[in-house]
Parts: C-alpha cells; sequence; structure tokens
C-alpha cells in the first residue's frame, strides 16, 4: 500500500513540474522582447512576439508604433505595404514572395493570420527599411539598429585629365583608376576591402555617365586605350551575375540620344580567374571622373564623362530630382496614378524652364523613366559642386482619401532657410492647406552637401488634390514656383 501511495506522489510531483516548465517556457516565449539602438520597445499588452520556424514574427501593430514606418493594411486582399522614404514593400498573406519597390523578393516565411492578428516577418522589413537585425536566442531578444546617417563608403571623385593615350588594344596599358595591374600607372582609391569575388548585375549610361553595378567586392581598374580611342573598366574577380540581362556573357548596350557613344560592350574576357571588361568610346581629351558609390558589399562603379565643364563657366548650378522613377514608382494615387509619372511631369517643366536662364546650369537626376539609385541622387550635386538641390515629389496617406496639404522638408540649418523660401513660393502656386515647413532625415537631403529640400506638392491619395494635381495648367504653375523661388535663393 505504502508502494502505491509513493508511486501516485512521484507521479504528482512529475505532473506539476513538467506543467510548471511548460508553464515558464511559454511565458520565455511570449515575453520575446525588442531593442531597438540599445532602448526596449515598449510592446502593447496584448501583442507577443512569435518564433515561428525561427523566423521572428510581430503583428503590424508593432510595425505601425513602435518603428515608424508608415503601413496600409488591406484586409480584404490580405495585403500590408510598409512605406518609408523611398522604399516600399508589400507582402501577402500566404504568399511567401514580397514586392520591394516594384522587384519580387522570395520570404523564409509568408506572412500569417494567427489568433486573428496579422504577423509579418520583422527581419525582411526592417532590413529592407536600413535596419540591421539580430536575434538572442538564449534571452529571446530582437536587436535593432539603425544605420548611420552618412553613406557607409563613399570614394570622392578622380579626375582624370588623358595626356598621352596609349595605342594598345589588348595589353592593358594606359592611364589606370583606382590601382593599376600589369604595366599602368594612374591614382589609386584604397578598395573597400580586399577582393573576394563580385557579380555585375547592371550596365547602364544615362547622363553623361557609365554606371555599373555591383554586388560583392573587387578592385576596378579603368584605362584610357586608342585604336579605337575608348575607355576601358576591367573588374578583376567579377562575373556576371545570373540575373544580368539573362545570363549573356558578351553583348552591347545601346545608348540613344547621345552623339559620340552610340554602345557599351562588355565581355568575360577570363573564366578562370573570372573577368568581366567593359568599354566604351570616348575619344575626346576632356577630363573625366571615376568614383564608386554604394555600401561596402554591393554599389556602383561610375565613369562621369562631364567632367568639371560644368563648374568652371560661372553658372549657378541646379540639380532638379524627380522623385522615383523605373522600378520605383513611388506611391499610387485614388486614380491608380504612379507617382513617379507626376514628379518626372513637373521636374520636367522646371528644367524647361531654368534652361532659358542664362546664369543656370541646369542638371536632372532623371528625364525620363529611368531608375536612379536613393544613395546617387545627392551624390550627383555633390560631385558636380551644385549650388541647390531640389527633389519633387507627389504625397499619399495610404489607403486615407482625406489627408491634403503641401508640405516641404529639410535635413540642416544649411538648407533651413532655402526650404522655408521654396516652400512660400510653392504654397502660393498650389493654393492647399499649409502642411508647414518641417524637418525630416531623409537620404537624398542627408547626402546632399549644399542648400537642399524635398517639395511634397500635395496628396495624391486625396482625389481632389489628385485631380488638380494632373493638370497641365497646375504643373506649370507649380513649376515656375519652384523657379521663382531658386532664382530668388540664389539671387539670379
Amino acid at each position: 500500500m505504502k508502494k502505491y501511495r509513493f508511486m501516485l506522489m512521484l507521479l504528482i510531483f512529475t505532473f506539476c513540474l513538467s506543467s510548471q516548465q511548460v508553464m515558464a517556457a511559454s511565458a520565455k516565449k511570449n515575453n520575446s522582447v525588442i531593442m531597438l539602438n540599445g532602448q526596449q520597445l515598449k510592446m502593447p499588452g496584448n501583442v507577443q512576439v512569435q518564433n515561428v520556424n525561427n523566423n521572428i514574427m510581430v503583428p503590424i501593430r508593432v510595425i505601425v508604433e513602435n518603428l515608424g514606418f508608415d503601413t496600409n493594411w488591406n484586409q480584404k486582399q490580405g495585403k500590408v505595404t510598409v512605406s518609408k522614404a523611398d522604399s516600399t514593400v508589400e507582402l501577402t498573406i500566404g504568399r511567401k514572395v514580397a514586392t520591394v519597390n516594384g522587384a519580387d523578393k522570395k520570404l523564409n516565411i509568408a506572412p500569417l493570420i494567427q489568433s486573428n492578428t496579422s504577423l509579418v516577418p520583422l527581419r525582411f522589413i526592417s532590413e529592407e527599411m536600413g535596419l540591421t537585425v539580430g536575434w538572442d536566442n538564449k534571452n529571446k531578444i530582437v536587436s535593432l539598429e539603425s544605420l548611420p546617417d552618412e553613406p557607409i563608403m563613399e570614394n570622392p571623385p578622380v579626375i582624370v585629365t588623358p595626356s598621352k593615350p596609349t595605342d594598345s588594344t589588348n595589353s592593358g596599358e594606359g592611364e589606370f583608376v583606382p590601382g593599376h595591374t600589369n604595366s599602368g600607372e594612374g591614382t589609386p582609391i584604397t578598395p573597400t576591402k580586399p577582393i573576394n569575388g563580385a557579380a555585375v548585375n547592371s550596365i547602364s549610361f544615362y547622363d553623361n555617365r557609365l554606371m555599373v553595378g555591383y554586388e560583392g567586392s573587387t578592385q576596378p581598374n579603368v584605362v584610357k586605350m586608342t585604336n579605337p580611342d575608348r575607355i576601358v573598366m576591367e573588374l578583376p574577380n567579377t562575373q556576371f551575375s545570373n540575373s544580368f540581362n539573362g545570363g549573356q556573357s558578351t553583348g552591347d548596350i545601346q545608348v540613344v540620344g547621345n552623339s559620340n557613344i552610340t554602345s557599351i560592350h562588355y565581355t568575360m574576357v577570363s573564366q578562370q580567374p573570372p573577368m568581366v571588361r567593359i568599354e566604351m568610346p570616348f575619344g575626346s581629351s576632356a577630363p573625366y571622373s571615376f568614383y564608386a558609390q554604394g555600401s561596402s558589399t554591393s554599389g556602383q562603379f561610375v565613369i562621369d564623362l562631364n567632367g568639371q565643364s560644368l563648374i568652371t563657366d560661372g553658372k549657378k548650378i541646379v540639380v532638379i530630382d524627380a522623385g522615383h522613377g523605373g522600378y520605383a514608382p513611388g506611391t499610387t494615387g485614388y486614380s491608380k496614378k504612379k507617382e513617379k509619372e507626376f514628379n518626372l511631369a513637373v521636374a520636367l517643366k522646371v528644367g524647361r524652364l531654368l534652361e532659358q536662364e542664362s546664369k543656370i546650369n541646369i542638371i536632372m537626376t532623371r528625364s525620363d523613366d529611368t531608375a536612379v539609385e536613393l544613395t546617387d541622387r545627392g551624390k550627383i550635386a555633390n560631385n558636380l559642386n551644385a549650388d541647390v538641390f531640389v527633389s519633387i515629389h507627389g504625397n499619399s496617406a495610404g489607403v486615407s482619401t482625406t489627408a491634403h496639404g503641401t508640405e516641404s522638408y529639410y535635413y540642416n540649418d544649411r538648407s533651413k532657410a532655402f526650404t522655408e523660401l521654396m516652400h512660400r513660393h510653392l504654397l502660393a502656386a498650389t493654393g492647399f492647406t499649409d502642411r508647414k515647413v518641417k524637418y525630416k532625415s531623409l537620404q537624398v537631403l542627408r547626402d546632399a552637401t549644399m542648400p537642399a529640400t524635398l517639395l511634397e506638392i500635395g496628396f495624391l491619395s486625396n482625389p481632389a488634390e489628385e485631380s488638380t494635381m494632373l493638370t497641365e495648367d497646375f504643373q506649370q504653375r507649380v513649376a515656375q514656383s519652384i523657379v521663382d523661388g531658386i532664382k530668388e535663393y540664389l539671387g539670379v
């Protein structure tokens, strides 16, 4: 009898101990915390961080209330849109593919609904919005860190003045930038990190600039050659990415609208070790510059044929930036009109007006539906030593159709007076509600080293304002106000 009593007590003890362990494990799971830049985020009492198959999932409410992203939840479509500055991420419940600035990206786990709460992958959204994400599994802590305001890597332009081009087609001799292979001499630029392989994912020519997009790490060699006259960029330990031009390892990029350069030739000149060569016709003796843009693991190499011509003629240099473009459409208006189209329409009108000003040189970051990376817009102005930078945008409040008005943004004190003046002219032209001049940490404004402003002309999500904003008369009036503000600020 005592034996049975002992066994019963042992079973009861084991059951109680197991229950406590389960409860403790459950509590530990539900007590996960999120740290942003070392500070714990305050989570609503009914909101819990979930670890689903080693993926940290958080309710949409966390994104809205804590991380400062604009979020739109379409319950009917099961779609959440998260946006900040020039980045937009769309996720759909049950779908393992997200859309980032118009391009599809695979997810490790699809967004899901649990206990009537929509959960989204925190790591994916945070990283796409410029945060680094860490997970302490032992203590169940999610750590988020903001990237620094300054660009991770910014090599200053190196001005190269061709003197005696080498009459060579294959030897690789000439004026090399940034390093030198074979016998070429040149001005060295410190590579971002030791060579460990890279892949070219894009080649484009825009605004008299050859831009080569890459991922990984490589040290390019740039040389001026003759017979025929051309600039050659060689990328050692580099190959073409699978997504580049259908996987072709040799071909030509056609250039339209440039009388001197009609095509860019690219080829894989070696497999072991891999090497990519890009050749561009260039018969001029004018100086050109080479520089790198981006982060330590991705970005683009730029050969800028504009040289210093705009800097030496004594005119004021104005850079007009039509927001978004190409694969980055920006917001979508009430009538489904893409913001990038509105931005470009106004920017082109500003450009045509400024071209009539004899004391101003006008530079457009884009003049067609071209994708210009966010990190490049301010740098274009910096490289030209521009006097002012103006970024043109249409506003949105997501699904809300009532938000309305004109607002303008600046980043630092250098730009505040310029922004206030521009806003005054713009507001008089739009006739919309005054949403004031505001500070905001936007990359295009942070990167610019001259007075810079971002103008949110009106709300495309508001049907009444959008209808007005899409008219030629309104756009021309706004364009003239932007020109008037620039002229007043520059005193020309």
